[in-house]
């Protein structure tokens, strides 16, 4: 298991929270905790870092699921997350 401390950057500003993922082969999954929830995620990733996965946001008011797009090494995480109208950006370091 890898864990991040993340920031979500969000058009109201910066949300912190955390990233845990589980690689095994070519499959990743983990959780994502942040707005003050903790929502699952699943995917892929290559041997270069070169991830995708799938989970949601969920918001006070709505619940926004995404695709994960972006770069994972034992150091970092760069991610576009492609919402329904919207990519947010979420960058981390582990921790």
């Amino acid at each position: 298991m890898i864990q991040f401390s993340v920031l979500l950057h969000t058009p109201l500003g910066e949300r912190s929270g955390s990233l845990e993922i589980h690689v095994n082969g070519d499959r990743l999954n983990g959780i994502l905790h942040i707005l003050n929830r903790s929502e699952p995620f699943s995917g892929r990733i290559d041997a270069d870092g070169n991830c995708c996965f799938k989970g949601q946001l969920v918001t006070l008011t709505r619940t926004i699921p995404y695709q994960a797009n972006g770069q994972l090494t034992k150091d970092a995480i760069e991610l576009t997350l492609t919402g329904d109208t919207r990519q947010y950006r979420l960058t981390g370091v582990a921790v």
